[in-house]
């Protein structure tokens, strides 16, 4: 549902004979529609671990590296990323004045914010883990891993796309071209990433 709602918005963007700064805005409101919905649906990674119940806490005990466990069961999630933002990247990209190069980095971009996001969940039900909860009350329980999850979902879209707005709108300012603008906001992303896979790396002693 979303890669028809981007595919119709450019559609309708494209119809409409816009200025620069229009078609700049119109560039990080496609960031904004392509990193919501992704980080948000990440609000179930924060629950991941959790819904295990007291098999969990079994877990706990065997003596193995649990890193290789934890992050077995992100592995879909970080599969199917790859795919969602490919095509959500291509369909921006060919109705857009945004070059090959452009392209690239802004869907590493998106993708290591997205990874990013998916570490960050998963951290979160690592230091604040709701087993007992599950095991006793189910799936109806209101997680405030969950919410945490969603809420920075929506906080760092809009900051990022705001961000990207920015970043674009200098680099074609000073050069004509959106290349120094897209490695600015994949060099931020690089960082989003490193920050957030170091956090789970270190809580990981927690679990």
């Amino acid at each position: 549902s979303c890669l028809i709602l981007i595919l119709l918005l450019n559609n309708l963007f494209a119809a409409m004979n816009t200025k620069l700064s229009g078609e700049i805005m119109t560039y990080a409101f496609n960031i904004l529609l392509i990193l919501l919905p992704l980080l948000a649906s990440n609000s179930m990674i924060a629950t991941l671990y959790s819904k295990e119940g007291r098999a969990g806490y079994i877990k706990k005990t065997k003596p193995i590296n649990p890193l290789g466990a934890l992050v077995a069961k992100l592995l879909f999630n970080l599969v199917f990323s790859v795919i969602s933002i490919i095509v959500s990247v291509a369909i921006f990209a060919s109705f857009t004045k945004i070059g090959i190069v452009e392209s690239i980095f802004l869907a590493l971009a998106i993708l290591l914010i997205q990874y990013g996001h998916i570490f960050y969940s998963a951290t979160l039900d690592i230091m604040n883990p709701q087993n007992e909860q599950y095991a006793t009350i189910g799936d109806e329980i209101s997680n405030p891993n969950e919410n945490k999850s969603t809420l920075v979902a929506f906080i760092m879209s809009f900051a990022i796309a705001f961000i990207s707005y920015v970043f674009l709108n200098e680099s074609y300012s000073s050069s004509g071209s959106f290349i120094f603008g897209s490695v600015k906001i994949f060099i931020l992303s690089l960082f989003i990433f490193g920050s957030f896979l170091l956090m789970f790396l270190l809580k990981i002693k927690a679990y």
